[in-house]
């Protein structure tokens, strides 16, 4: 989505394209529409987070306690799989842990 202030004057910003504030289909380079999950998910209460060694997969997790990896380079599905708790996970977060990274990294 291309999102335009209301605030803002919209004579100043560039007429490219019509699209702004309207959801517009994730589309491969095709043209084809990339679809994320199946029919029975239920995404309420679903997160997602950019990572992996190049910010190039999108982590998905919504209840009960799935988590769906997109590979946003090649706009394929990587895998999915059940995370490790018996706990409904709805309306989670994502912490990141820097001290993690700069350990790894060291």
């Amino acid at each position: 989505m291309n999102y335009v202030s209301v605030w803002s004057n919209i004579s100043k910003i560039s007429n490219k394209s019509n699209n702004y504030n309207q959801w517009i289909p994730f589309t491969d380079n095709h043209n084809n529409p990339i679809i994320i999950g199946e029919n029975n998910d239920d995404y309420q209460g679903a997160r997602a987070v950019i990572g992996g060694s190049n910010n190039h997969l999108l982590f998905i997790t919504y209840s009960y306690h799935n988590i769906s990896v997109f590979d946003l380079n090649t706009l394929q599905f990587v895998k999915h799989n059940y995370l490790p708790t018996q706990s409904m996970i709805l309306y989670h977060c994502f912490v990141s842990n820097q001290q993690m990274n700069k350990a790894k990294k060291r």
